[in-house]
């Protein structure tokens, strides 16, 4: 939508995914084959792909590093304007890598920073600040609020039946994420309290057998990635995040835009996002995390109830769509 089908012609172009994701108009499937993005070889063979497919180009938006490298060696000088919008902290952080993107995007490309977080790394990596522009994360809040599922639906549709008192947490299952701690966390929460966390990763099977042989696994329900999970957050009474790492917090701001009290880590760009009045925990300690998830429980129903709603009005003040 940011550019006029009147004045341009876009493309959408996806090298991984699911078939279907690339049925919209004007959207070509170009399956990166295994190690094409690896090897000096393939990578070669991957850009005359992309060429030949996409055909000539002015302007490249591309969400991952590598992508954007692939793109500028692809067009070279041909290549009129690249933006780059960078999810996610320490993408720079392989030396390799950074010599790379100094050498081939920093002189045409421009950086897109989805929060200060994101921008102070880019410039610790030597990105200029004239190359980087705030492009903070948004939602239509009504659209999302509109689209959810009400909290019974969401629980029948994730299988859970009551429970007194339920945190949920959308996020990867891997380390940087901090499910291990806000699992080593739980063992402290009150009996009563049950989390469910929506998401997959490499730890899930360490994970499961760490609740299995703890006895968590009654009350900790590792229920699997779901496709627009941000449908199914009035199943839960909190969202608790524990990451160690954070860009923004996607899933945050899904849950202030739901009106949901929260629990979160000051990880990277959560402090942005929740803001100054937000209590957050420091990242990586478990008792920490337990004692503010124990504190939120016990809240009466109506003082949780103001919490999501000054979150839900910080969400539509700051990150709502026009």
């Amino acid at each position: 939508e940011a550019f006029d089908p009147a004045t341009h012609e876009n493309v959408m172009l996806y090298l991984h995914g699911d078939r279907p994701s690339a049925t919209v108009e004007g959207g070509i499937f170009l399956e990166a084959l295994p190690g094409e993005m690896n090897s000096l070889t393939k990578r070669g063979r991957l850009r005359r792909r992309l060429r030949e497919a996409a055909g000539e180009v002015d302007v490249v938006v591309a969400h991952r590093m590598r992508l954007a490298l692939l793109a500028q060696q692809a067009y070279g000088d041909a290549l009129r304007h690249g933006l780059l919008i960078v999810h996610g902290r320490n993408t720079l952080r392989r030396a390799s890598r950074r010599r790379r993107v100094l050498k081939h995007l920093v002189p045409t490309w421009r950086f897109a920073a989805i929060s200060g977080a994101v921008r102070e790394d880019l410039e610790a990596a030597g990105i200029p600040s004239a190359s980087i522009v705030d492009v903070p994360n948004a939602l239509d809040i009504d659209g999302v609020r509109a689209g959810q599922l009400s909290r019974d639906e969401a629980r029948r549709e994730l299988g859970l039946g009551p429970a007194p008192f339920l945190f949920g947490a959308l996020t990867r299952l891997e380390p940087r994420k901090g499910v291990h701690t806000l699992v080593e966390a739980m063992h402290d929460v009150p009996d009563g309290v049950h989390l469910a966390i929506l998401g997959s990763g490499p730890a899930r099977s360490e994970l499961q057998r760490r609740l299995d042989d703890t006895g968590l696994a009654e009350r900790v329900h590792l229920l699997g990635r779901r496709a627009q999970a941000w449908r199914l957050l009035r199943a839960f009474d909190a969202l608790v995040h524990p990451s160690h790492e954070e860009g923004f917090g996607m899933a945050i701001l899904e849950a202030m835009a739901t009106g949901l009290p929260i629990v979160a880590t000051d990880a990277g760009g959560i402090p942005e996002v929740m803001g100054a009045s937000a209590d957050l925990v420091p990242v990586d300690e478990a008792p920490a995390l337990a004692e503010a998830m124990a504190a939120m429980a016990a809240q009466s129903p109506e003082d949780r109830a103001a919490i999501g709603e000054a979150h839900l009005a910080r969400a539509r003040a700051r990150f709502d769509l026009p």
